[in-house]
């Protein structure tokens, strides 16, 4: 096993959920082994992993589970680790286990969602996803799960809501944030596309998902001249960025007339650039409809656009823009932005 893989074996066990944060449960510990706790459980690891490698790390985490098989942590890490091997249906087989002895958390119901849809086993995911939300709805990743496989059955508005809620809960939750835009996008919904774009970028400046995500905001952002005939002598002619009207977060007509007027390309500036980004931002800030307006309430009105106005009254909205259409390295403003963003109080739903 070379070092690499050893190494990408403790990683995944490390960063696909994060290190898990509940308890051990000490007090359903085995009388003849006491309950690892998960810092005894990682420094075991990472010597395993340091001996032999994956192969160590994995007859290690399996005797572990053997003789604790309450150990939630234990369980969680070697169904990563099998999961990190391609090994999805050992993963799947070592979740439902803990299922059966009733000793499942949101991550172990996570990485049996990862495995499960990863082997084409969508429906299963689905459910999966749907109990982790029941039962942990304070998880957002768990909710971002649940999106995901509500993509998959074509509900663009409830896989909304659970994107949106993993956001609230972690407001760094940088997938949940680009799958929002590009839903957002999908459903013709510029404006929030467009504001959730910008609120992605704050987490996530950088990589191959970020440039993609350029590419769609400068797509978003195409212009086109309509010219509609009002009559036998008469046409109307106006600028648009897509279908406009009342959407179930709020009614954004003007906001995004605002972005087909000043994203428009003209003779001083032919192409988006940062300070006509800026001003199209301050221009659809000022449009935005009351977050009051909605019956239901809006994630946008009410978490998204609150940020980009506190941006914009710090003094951030450059960094912003500079960050957002970033070719190659981050200006002063953009790290100033970033450090800023980094310190904001997020509003809670």
């Amino acid at each position: 096993m070379r070092i690499g893989e050893s190494v990408a074996l403790l990683c995944a066990v490390l960063l696909l959920f994060g290190v898990p944060s509940g308890a051990a449960l000490e007090d359903a510990a085995s009388a003849n082994e006491p309950m690892t706790t998960e810092a005894e459980l990682l420094r075991e690891l990472e010597r395993a992993v340091e001996k032999g490698g994956y192969d160590e790390a994995l007859v290690m985490l399996k005797e572990k589970v053997a003789k604790q098989p309450l150990n939630i942590p234990a369980r969680f890490f070697l169904a990563t680790a099998l999961q990190s091997r391609g090994d999805n249906s050992a993963c799947i087989r070592e979740v439902r286990v803990g299922e059966r002895l009733k000793a499942a958390d949101d991550r172990l119901l996570g990485i049996l969602w990862v495995c499960l849809y990863e082997d084409g086993r969508k429906p299963e995911a689905l459910e999966t996803a749907a109990q982790a939300v029941l039962q942990f709805p304070g998880s957002g990743e768990s909710h971002r799960w649940y999106g995901i496989s509500l993509l998959d059955e074509n509900n663009g508005p409830e896989a909304s809501l659970h994107f949106q809620k993993a956001i609230t809960i972690d407001p760094q939750d940088a997938t949940a944030l680009y799958l929002l835009a590009q839903l957002y996008r999908s459903r013709g919904y510029i404006v929030p596309s467009f504001l959730t774009y910008l609120r992605f970028f704050s987490v996530e400046p950088e990589g191959n998902r970020a440039d993609k995500a350029r590419a769609q905001l400068r797509e978003l952002l195409n212009v086109n001249l309509l010219i509609q005939p009002e009559d036998k002598s008469r046409v109307e002619m106006r600028l648009s960025v897509g279908p406009d009207g009342p959407t179930d977060e709020g009614d954004y007509s003007k906001a995004q007339q605002r972005i087909a007027v000043y994203a428009a390309p003209n003779n001083r500036e032919p192409s988006l650039n940062p300070s006509k980004l800026e001003k199209v931002l301050h221009e659809v800030l000022k449009a935005l409809p009351e977050a009051e307006s909605t019956a239901k309430g809006s994630f946008i009105l009410e978490i998204t656009a609150p940020f980009l106005e506190a941006a914009e009254v710090a003094g951030f909205s450059k960094g912003l823009a500079d960050l957002v259409l970033m070719e190659d390295k981050p200006s002063p403003e953009a790290i100033a932005f970033l450090k800023w963003s980094s310190g904001y109080a997020w509003n809670k739903r």
